[in-house]
């Protein structure tokens, strides 16, 4: 082949004479495969010959690496691949003088694939069915061609043993799991398959059945006396409220019927509330919004579905408007029960806007749940009362929320005697505590106090002047949160001022280092370790029985030390006999008790002069 440039004036040169290869001259194959490697060789015509290879290649998968080696030799091995991956491999060299690429692809072995589908989520069709709806793996955790997925569910504080739903296919994301428990909650997983077995499960999605009948709006379930916002209902049978039972009742007589009835206990009729139509199934009551119509009263509306059995089964709904932000249009009430040791008193919220999704109490900024329960006050005005029980004083605060922009709070201040002050508990022997205090002054109608701690049943002592109490029998070693609080016949407690203290042992024995005793001829300096929690040592010494008899000393001259400090570990006895033996005590001291140790020891000299 030559070529030559051709102008105006005529045809130029022609090119060297260049052979031009008809047909393939280098041959690529595919040799051992591992999940990270993968051999190529390739071979090459006979009439044409190479001295170097450029080798190539490309993730067509999802990362897209890519790399590129220069080899002398007719075979390479490309090592540190992606698990699963197909892989376009190209190898590049120049025959004839002419730059030529062959291309083959090759994938790697498929392991299982290293991470779950990346979303995971239920919807409940009705009480015993449920959908299941995943998201793809992630195409780095792929590792290979998703053949499928497994679909486990087990009921949840059941045995460790899941149910299967196999899904044969890497297309398919969605799958129906029926023949469930009604009112039962099920943990559900997913995974994903490869050729080589299955992936790692998700992390568990919670879902609990509903009754027999129940409602449902899109995918969010309301059970009996549930609160649904009018806005949320939309115009279709697929936006509907939807009054669901999924079986027939025990007798198996077939569904025969369902009606919506509004608060005041008349029937809907298709078309008859404003704002409101119904279409009614054998299976399935809808309540849906008329396009174009006026807003529904709020209120109570419940669900009957009938059978042939004249079985009725219902389902109740408060229906609010989502318009106006809730409110609580008055203060916190109160009201009491007088009777008992412990008298109670109920605090009362009443809001408006539709019933809260959260109501939150708090005492002086502190959040209190005990005796707290909801109520619905008047289902034509849409009133709702929440209340709390409770027995201390202080400053109670209701809030309210919902679905609305805006909270609602209330407060209201108990008020209770006043508390009791210098609060003190200290250990006074082995079992027991003994806690004293500073009457409030004046006591204010105050007629005894109340001690308790966790363990103990507690106990009420008489008198407004009383200052201390001694609590017996409590066990070693355990520590005890103590509280008091003062008492005023029918009015509530104050918060209980609060002490903390750990019962300890009496204490072992202190123990003499012998070996750093110092003497002199009238002193005698020991020192010991230093047990824990105590409160003090003190010395002790006197005349040995052997030496009262041998020198006729009536007394045994000795003395103490006094109490030392919990620190000190050392103490000088002076102002002794020369040459004289002594028995020396070391006591140690704790607030269960006291032990001590006793050795000998002699001042130096004794020896006569001459």
């Amino acid at each position: 082949i030559e070529v030559a440039a051709v102008n105006n004036a005529g045809t130029g040169v022609y090119s060297t004479p260049r052979d031009q290869l008809t047909q393939d001259a280098l041959f690529l194959s595919v040799g051992s495969v591992s999940t990270t490697t993968i051999t190529i060789s390739w071979t090459l015509a006979e009439d044409v010959t190479a001295t170097s290879y450029t080798v190539s290649y490309f993730n067509t998968n999802c990362s897209g690496d890519t790399g590129s080696i220069t080899t002398y030799s007719m075979e390479y091995r490309l090592t540190e691949l992606e698990e699963g991956t197909t892989y376009l491999i190209t190898v590049a060299t120049t025959l004839r003088s002419q730059i030529v690429k062959y291309n083959i692809t090759a994938a790697t072995n498929a392991t299982v694939p290293s991470a779950p589908p990346s979303s995971l989520d239920v919807c409940v069709v009705n009480s015993s069915t449920i959908t299941v709806e995943w998201g793809e793996v992630p195409c780095i955790h792929q590792n290979g061609v998703i053949t499928g997925y497994s679909v486990r569910y087990q009921v949840v504080g059941g045995p460790n043993t899941g149910t299967m739903v196999n899904i044969t296919g890497g297309s398919i994301s969605k799958t129906t799991i029926s023949n469930l428990d009604s009112s039962t909650n099920y943990s559900i997983q997913v995974a994903a398959k490869s050729s080589a077995g299955t992936g790692e499960y998700s992390s568990s999605v919670f879902v609990e059945t509903p009754p027999a009948v129940f409602l449902r709006l899109n995918c969010e379930i309301f059970t009996n006396h549930s609160y649904v916002d009018i806005s949320h209902i939309g115009s279709t049978d697929d936006t509907a409220l939807l009054c669901i039972t999924n079986r027939p009742p025990p007798s198996g007589s077939p569904i025969s019927g369902g009606n919506w009835f509004v608060p005041d206990g008349t029937r809907v009729a298709f078309d008859e509330v404003t704002g409101f139509s119904r279409t009614r199934g054998s299976m399935v009551v809808r309540l849906r919004r008329t396009t174009g119509t006026g807003t529904a009263a709020e209120g109570i509306y419940h669900c009957e579905v009938m059978d042939n059995t004249e079985t009725d089964r219902t389902v109740y709904v408060g229906i609010y408007n989502g318009g106006g932000d809730i409110s609580i249009p008055g203060e916190l009430a109160v009201d009491s029960d007088l009777n008992g040791a412990s008298p109670q008193f109920t605090l009362t919220c009443i809001s408006t806007g539709g019933p809260a999704t959260t109501v939150t109490w708090t005492r002086d900024s502190t959040t209190v749940t005990q005796g707290a329960q909801t109520v619905l006050n008047d289902p034509v005005t849409a009133q709702y009362t929440y209340t709390l029980t409770v027995t201390t004083a202080g400053v109670y605060t209701c809030t309210v929320a919902n679905n609305k922009p805006s909270s609602a709070s209330a407060s209201f201040t108990l008020e209770g005697p006043p508390s009791p002050t210098d609060v003190t508990a200290v250990q006074t022997g082995p079992t027991s505590i003994t806690v004293t205090w500073t009457p409030p002054d004046p006591l204010d109608g105050i007629t005894g106090y109340r001690i308790s701690f966790a363990g103990g049943s507690g106990v009420d002592i008489d008198g407004g002047s009383t200052n201390s109490y001694t609590l017996t029998g409590l066990t070693n070693g355990q520590t005890y949160t103590i509280s008091i609080v003062a008492i005023v016949p029918n009015r509530p407690t104050s918060a209980p001022e609060v002490r903390e203290i750990t019962l300890v042992s009496v204490p072992e024995k202190p123990t003499i280092d012998m070996d750093i005793i110092d003497t002199t001829s009238t002193t005698i300096t020991i020192s010991w370790s230093l047990p824990p929690d105590v409160t003090g040592f003190e010395v002790s010494w006197e005349l040995t029985e052997q030496t009262r008899r041998r020198r006729r000393v009536r007394n045994a001259e000795g003395g103490t030390s006094g109490r030392l400090s919990a620190d000190q570990n050392s103490y000088t006895i002076d102002k002794l006999r020369s040459g004289t033996s002594y028995d020396i005590t070391v006591t140690v001291f704790n607030p269960a008790g006291s032990s001590s140790t006793t050795f000998t020891r002699s001042t130096d000299g004794g020896g006569r002069e001459y």
